[in-house]
């Protein structure tokens, strides 16, 4: 315990040190580090699907210091600690679980009693705290529209307005193709607009449901067609005409063979 005391308390101190030298870490705000905490649960996520034991120490360790980084802040604010949030976590588990603990409340013994015991403590808990306003959230500035859509989306399934499976958003997805598809024979370009939207943010449900980083997946989705594109215009350049002086059909052709 003593050792492991050391190295946490080592940890603290590099935390705060990176807070107080370190330019790029002096000027960060609980809102700004928003996209990195998401981007770090995601990949412990994905770690342990791979069953890589090495990888997963270090995504876990990538994943604490957020959250310590995170509780820095809000000392320097005056908020609370990192001893806060430990004290306020281990309080939370105790009162869950009286059965472990023994605090003289005795839970049920069967596992759906249990579970719904579970959500009737933490409801008492929540009382009054997460009356949240999503489309206040909505109209915040500061996080990126994927962090919002994502958080809402979360919060939704948290109060179980959630979908049972992957297949039930691709239906949807589906749906909202089928509706851009009216709007655009309607010529009306509001509803094109809309409807693309709705597009977008179904598209953000199923890669949270799937435990897929959005923004990542685009990312390497723009890698991929970027090199297929530069590889679409060296062959062309072999044929010494312009690409413009091509018909569509033909760099399709082209497109087609560097995908094979």
């Amino acid at each position: 315990m003593a050792d492991l005391e050391e190295k946490a308390g080592k940890f603290i101190w590099i935390v705060e040190r990176l807070r107080e030298h370190c330019p790029w870490d002096r000027k960060q705000t609980h809102a700004s580090l928003a996209r990195y905490l998401q981007e770090e649960a995601i990949e412990v996520v994905e770690t342990i699907f791979s069953g890589e034991s090495e990888r997963l120490r270090e995504e876990l360790g990538d994943l604490l210091f957020q959250i310590i980084f995170h509780a820095r802040i809000a000392e320097e604010n005056g908020e609370f600690d990192i001893g806060g949030v430990i004290e306020s976590i281990s309080s939370k588990m105790v009162s869950r679980h009286p059965h472990v603990f023994a605090n003289g409340e005795q839970p049920p013994d069967d596992e759906e009693s249990l579970k719904a015991f579970w959500n009737e403590k933490k409801s008492k808990e929540k009382e009054g705290k997460d009356i949240v306003s999503l489309e206040e959230a909505a109209r915040q500035k500061g996080p990126t529209l994927y962090q919002k859509a994502l958080f809402m989306q979360n919060f939704a399934a948290r109060k179980g307005f959630d979908w049972s499976s992957p297949e039930e958003i691709i239906d949807k997805l589906d749906e909202e193709i089928r509706e851009l598809r009216e709007s655009l024979g309607k010529k009306k370009r509001d509803e094109v607009k809309e409807e693309i939207g709705d597009i977008a943010l179904v598209m953000t449900n199923l890669c949270r449901f799937l435990l897929v980083d959005y923004e990542k997946a685009l990312e390497q989705a723009l890698l991929k067609f970027g090199m297929r594109f530069d590889r679409l215009q060296k062959e062309v350049k072999k044929t010494g005409l312009p690409m413009e002086d091509f018909s569509i059909e033909k760099l399709e052709e082209i497109w087609q063979s560097i995908k094979r």
